[in-house]
């Protein structure tokens, strides 16, 4: 996230990036939004522009729906609002079965787990591309296994 945190704030000074840890995992929502709140505190930040990038979407969006003046622009990019518990029965059980997948296989020495998210999220990608993902997935969840 540094680099892209970079190349976003061009001309601005991006001045704090908040990573999710263990995204799925512990008390969900109401606790990444008081995580976010404590960081803004500990920082002294009185105003400020939120970027939010995929899973972190519904976490700004709380934060900035509570704290309007403190947020002085609201940027979401590849992220959502509602949340997939929030769409129809089809999609709900697709996330779970995509979940256990995550669980199961993340990290695992059987590649056909993550190939299954390579072709989600890089539909478009070569070869070699979806050997680097594959690779990234496995190699992040190496503390996790």
């Amino acid at each position: 996230m540094q680099d892209d945190a970079g190349r976003v704030g061009g001309h601005h000074r991006v001045r704090v990036a908040v990573g999710a840890l263990a995204v799925g995992i512990g008390d969900g929502r109401e606790t990444y939004v008081g995580d976010l709140a404590s960081v803004v505190e500990a920082v002294g930040l009185e105003r400020f522009a939120l970027l939010a990038l995929s899973g972190g979407g519904p976490t700004a969006i709380a934060y900035a729906a509570r704290n309007p003046e403190r947020v002085s622009r609201l940027v979401l990019y590849g992220t959502w609002a509602r949340g997939r518990d929030f769409r129809g029965d089809a999609q709900v059980e697709r996330s779970r079965v995509l979940g256990e997948l995550i669980r199961v296989g993340w990290g695992g020495s059987v590649p056909a787990c993550r190939q299954v998210f390579s072709s989600i999220y890089i539909p478009s990608a070569g070869e070699e591309q979806k050997r680097w993902y594959d690779d990234l997935q496995r190699r992040s969840a190496g503390g996790c296994s």
